[in-house]
């Protein structure tokens, strides 16, 4: 079955290496559609520069007439902090319930992942997918998730999550 994923981040401002991230992971998986979703203000960075409607904004005009992406502006919507586990809980109502579900990570961001919230939750009820930015050195998983860690894109078709993929494609030297 064919996955969604979701590439959320500020957004802040938008630019091509979340386009071209977006994309190539979505082709290197086989996904049904890319969803880009931007946070009002993560907990754990400053505040973003642009209005949450002009970010927004940007993401429609960029994705339009594209095939593969689509914008979700729910968390943009939430009252006060907004946490993935939130977003992957609301997402496994809407979908069905063994479609795949893949959260597009950069390494930078994974790197930090233990420290979220529910991290552990957030990692059974999706996939998650690394890229690894060009030149830095491969994302560390830590003991508990190098165990899910698989480079075999049919992996995170056969169940709705749980697995860590290792793309193969990273995003372009740019952000």
């Amino acid at each position: 079955m064919q996955g969604i994923g979701v590439l959320g981040g500020v957004f802040d401002p938008l630019h091509w290496g979340h386009l071209c991230l977006a994309h190539r992971l979505g082709r290197e998986l086989g996904l049904a559609e890319v969803r880009l979703m931007p946070t009002p203000c993560p907990p754990h960075k400053p505040p973003p520069m642009a209005p949450a409607r002009h970010r927004l904004a940007a993401l429609w005009l960029a994705v339009r007439g594209d095939a593969l992406l689509r914008v979700d502006g729910r968390e943009l919507r939430w009252p006060g902090w907004s946490y993935t586990i939130d977003v992957v809980c609301a997402l496994r109502k809407e979908l069905q319930s063994r479609r795949p579900l893949c959260l597009l990570l950069g390494a930078d961001a994974f790197a930090g992942f233990t420290g979220w919230r529910e991290w552990r939750a957030i990692s059974r009820r999706a996939h998650l997918v690394v890229a690894a930015r060009p030149g830095a050195p491969a994302p560390e998983a830590g003991r508990e998730l190098s165990a899910r860690a698989t480079r075999d894109p049919i992996r995170l078709r056969t169940a709705p999550g749980g697995a860590v993929y290792l793309a193969r494609c990273g995003g372009p030297a740019i952000s």
